[in-house]
């Protein structure tokens, strides 16, 4: 299982950068319309946070220090920036995804 969502985070990742790059540019990347709150900017960050955490640190035992409120927080971070950071975080899922075995999924199911 772990090999397919490997490739599953891989493939949206990438997707997700694909996404960030169509903007016309960075300050439409923040920009918020009509009942969006959460603009892709932040998005962008709270994923990177979330898959830190969980996947890389979580499952993979990856150290990684969590701020979680400056997710939400921070506004006008490039896109180079953001997309730096989900190419970091693909790294990081895939090396975590790759270091586990089966048996680790049954840990969760007990």
């Amino acid at each position: 299982m772990w090999p397919e969502l490997r490739e599953l985070f891989v493939r949206d990742l990438q997707q997700l950068i694909a996404e960030l790059e169509a903007y016309p540019d960075d300050t439409s990347v923040w920009r918020v319309r009509g009942h969006i709150v959460n603009p892709a900017g932040t998005l962008a960050l709270h994923l990177i946070g979330n898959l830190s955490q969980f996947v890389g640190a979580d499952l993979g035992g990856v150290p990684f220090e969590r701020d979680r409120e400056a997710e939400f927080a921070r506004w006008d971070v490039p896109r180079a920036e953001l997309i730096a950071g989900l190419r970091e975080v693909s790294a990081r899922v895939v090396a975590a995804l790759d270091g586990l075995d089966e048996a680790r999924l049954d840990e969760g199911s007990a």
